[in-house]
């Protein structure tokens, strides 16, 4: 039925599928995963067609396709589960393709080329509850298939789906393979009433709230009378990732954004401890339960949202939850104009802050607000950057540049987008993909043109001090800017680990490690936080210390390679060379052989082990690299040194002073260097680094 307005509603059932593992796998091993993600598409693609489905869109790795039956979606769905298992005897276990799969059937709205409504809404959220391999289908898919194909279901619960108002019930496909089918009867009905059941059902409610009132009333004569909820509450907060809700996938990084920005804005309140963006985004899309999140987390309050944009309109709803015991103390509705965003962001803001701390003074209110750019084109063009920028993957960073340098060109006086020019030559410069006298400079341009558009920015500040330790070795204007943008934001992680690694290199080990375990309290699921936190202990001479600290890393991520190259360096130190030379042996395979710095761990501990011709070979490798790669040269003279060539290893040291090579602000606690300690020349070059 057509209306005015052109959109069209038909009856259709909505499968929303997703390649399991394919981020985590992007960051390992990218060109296989670009590989895999293309045979996924080919296979998925060829059963759409057969089932009459309707390919709406594709994101990344994930498909939304519209079917006319609930049953033909379904038979879709257990042929592709059959393909790709019936696949995996064809190929080893690296090169397996899972999808997870999610169908939802009802009213859906065509207008145009988009495919709108509840039900779209209700599959895609549906889709993460299916166990890789799996298929979960709503009971109202489960009703129009029953007794019409020969698998089991099982009935999973209803389930309290992200911005759907009522729970909804989900059912699992029991697919021939799955182990937990043994104890699945295919011959039940799937909807049954049971008197029996639910006699005994009323008798266990009756007993449970009869003891519900005898522990009431015993607590009122301990005379606690205080809910759990107006019991006294520390300041601390996280906000989740807020739900895109609009049809469109592709506004996944605007809502990412729109959390980054909710987190830096609330950041601001010195008062007021926000848990980083790194720990959050790990419960993107998570069934995990609001008091069990402020757990992990350690926080006493969570803020929650989506985000819906359509044509010129945004609808954003927010909720903040105290997470002890699930209560909701404040939630709002906020339907604008696209371009009053920034009035909503500020809102949102206002509203938390007012709702945690009673009242705001106006000094207060005006550093929470959003920095805002001329239109909000830009600020697309900016979250697309940044959304890239936060993957650190090269690639990214180059396309992610790009994007900024657009959005540049659109507001020349947005001082965010030149923050996040500086931080992407930055890492670019410390992946050698840019010469440090190349990409420092331009990174330090970049961050002061930020601080003359705005000098109270957190993020450009500590870009700028990052840029005075790394580059230019002005060691007192790098902490006196690290201190500076603790003050603007005391919730910015980035600035804890920076100034920890600016202290640990100054042998101030104590300093480091409490500014490490300050960024934790913020970042408690970082891998990243917790591997520089085991590296203080390497650089303070404490390698077993750190080889547990190093472990607790992986632990959080065991993809993080960085991890298993400097769990590589304790091992090494600590005589322990089979177990070094099997960590950087990982940490190069993750890299795929390319990764300068993982190539010289291992040549190092072949140098070592005694295998100098092992160790040659890549020593020659590095020294020919080429092909854009800077190796810095401090990588080689470690090397040198432990195959004991003196004299090579100094000249690199020195070509390291001369370039200006980020590494060697380590030199007074780069371990692997100690037998050059006390060698003349070693320590006219640590001289002229005036390290204090």
């Amino acid at each position: 039925m057509a209306n005015d307005l052109g959109a069209e509603r038909r009856l259709s059932a909505v499968m929303f599928t997703d390649m399991v593992g394919y981020s985590a796998l992007t960051q390992k091993n990218e060109s296989l995963a670009v590989e895999l993600l293309e045979e996924h598409r080919i296979i998925l693609r060829s059963l759409f067609g057969k089932y009459h489905g309707r390919e709406i869109e594709t994101i990344g790795d994930a498909f939304f396709v519209e079917f006319t039956s609930a049953l033909e979606a379904v038979h879709c769905a257990i042929a592709i589960q059959e393909k790709l298992y019936t696949r995996r005897n064809e190929f080893p276990k690296e090169r397996w393709i899972s999808v997870r799969i999610g169908i939802h059937a009802g009213d859906v709205i065509h207008k145009e080329k988009q495919v709108l409504g509840d039900c779209v809404n209700i599959a895609a959220r549906m889709e993460p509850l299916a166990e890789p391999g799996g298929i979960c289908l709503s009971e109202d898919v489960a009703r129009q298939i029953f007794n019409k194909i020969d698998l089991p279901l099982k009935n999973l619960g209803k389930s309290d789906l992200k911005n759907i108002h009522l729970p909804i019930k989900i059912y699992k496909v029991v697919l021939p393979w799955d182990k937990s089918s043994f104890f699945i009867q295919a011959s039940k009905p799937i909807l049954i009433q049971n008197k029996t059941k639910l006699v005994i059902v009323t008798i266990v409610i009756l007993i449970c709230i009869t003891g519900y009132i005898l522990i009431q009333s015993m607590n009122h004569f301990e005379g606690d009378f205080t809910p759990r909820s107006e019991k006294l509450r520390d300041y601390t907060l996280a906000v989740l990732p807020f739900t895109n809700i609009s049809n469109d996938l592709e506004q996944e990084y605007f809502c990412d954004g729109m959390t980054e920005q909710m987190i830096s804005n609330l950041a601001r309140l010195p008062k007021l401890k926000v848990t980083s963006r790194t720990s959050v985004m790990t419960y993107k899309n998570t069934q995990k339960k609001i008091p069990q999140i402020g757990k992990e987390l350690n926080v006493s309050y969570i803020l929650e949202g989506s985000v819906r944009k359509f044509e010129d309109s945004i609808r954003v709803t927010a909720q903040l939850i105290v997470t002890e015991d699930d209560i909701h103390l404040w939630s709002g509705d906020f339907d604008r104009e696209y371009e009053k965003l920034f009035d909503v962001q500020d809102d949102v803001s206002e509203a938390i802050a007012t709702k945690i701390f009673s009242n705001l003074t106006s000094e207060e209110k005006n550093i929470i607000k959003t920095d805002r750019p001329r239109n909000t084109k830009t600020y697309e063009l900016y979250f697309k950057g940044l959304s890239l920028w936060n993957t650190r993957l090269p690639q990214n960073l180059l396309i992610g540049l790009d994007y900024f340098q657009k959005a540049i060109e659109l507001d020349p006086e947005f001082a965010l987008t030149y923050a996040g020019i500086a931080d992407s030559y930055h890492l670019l410069t410390s992946y050698g993909l840019i010469e440090p006298r190349i990409g420092f400079p331009r990174a330090k341009e970049a961050a002061s043109k930020a601080l003359e558009l705005d000098e109270n920015l957190a993020e450009a500040t500590n870009s700028l001090a990052a840029i005075n330790l790394l580059y230019d070795w002005d060691w007192k204007e790098a902490e006196k800017g690290f201190i500076k943008a603790l003050k603007i934001n005391p919730s910015y992680v980035q600035t804890y680990t920076w100034y920890a690694l600016y202290l640990s290199s100054h042998k101030r080990f104590d300093e480091a490690k409490s500014k490490l375990y300050q960024a934790i309290e913020l970042d408690p699921l970082s891998a990243m936080v917790q591997t520089d936190i085991a590296q203080v202990f390497y650089h303070e001479g404490n390698y077993e210390q750190a080889i547990k600290e190093y472990q607790k890393s992986l632990q959080l991520d065991s993809s993080y390679v960085y991890t298993y190259a400097y769990l590589g360096q304790s091992y090494a130190m600590h005589n322990m060379l089979d177990e070094a030379e099997k960590a950087f042996k990982y940490a190069v395979e993750l890299t795929q052989k390319q990764d300068p710095a993982t190539l010289a761990g291992l040549a190092y501990v072949y140098a070592r082990q005694n295998k100098s011709e092992l160790a040659l070979t890549i020593v020659k490798r590095l020294e020919n690299i080429g092909n854009g790669f800077y190796v810095h040269p401090m990588y080689l003279a470690i090397v040198y040194e432990a195959l004991g060539d003196r004299e090579n290893a100094i000249q690199k040291l020195q070509k390291g002073y001369e370039e200006r090579s980020e590494w060697m602000i380590f030199l007074q606690v780069e371990h692997m260097l100690d037998p050059m300690r006390g060698d003349p020349r070693f320590e006219n070059i640590v001289k002229k680094m005036n390290f204090e």
